[in-house]
């Protein structure tokens, strides 16, 4: 199994409108080859979102790529700094 954790921080007033991206990702990548699942967060301490992907492998991942990049409707004003992102195997 291939986890991605990626931390999302938000510009203020901006949380709501990256939420709604991150679930409108959710939905358009279900039925993605090699994806278990994929779900967003929102910190409830601090302002940040937390996206995690479980998939079959890293190469199923990494094939999925071109098709979440596709997904219209990111706005990078939307980021105060990098996001953080986490890349796991078990």
């Amino acid at each position: 199994m291939f986890v991605v954790v990626t931390i999302h921080y938000p510009v203020l007033g901006c949380k709501n409108a990256l939420f709604t991206y991150m679930k409108r990702v959710e939905q358009e990548m279900q039925d993605t080859p090699g994806l278990f699942s994929i779900e967003g967060f929102q910190d409830m301490h601090e302002n940040r979102l937390v996206a995690i992907s479980r998939w079959q492998s890293q190469e199923a991942f990494q094939d999925s790529l071109p098709k979440m990049f596709a997904i219209g409707g990111r706005d990078d004003e939307w980021f105060a700094r990098p996001n953080e992102v986490f890349n796991l195997t078990s």
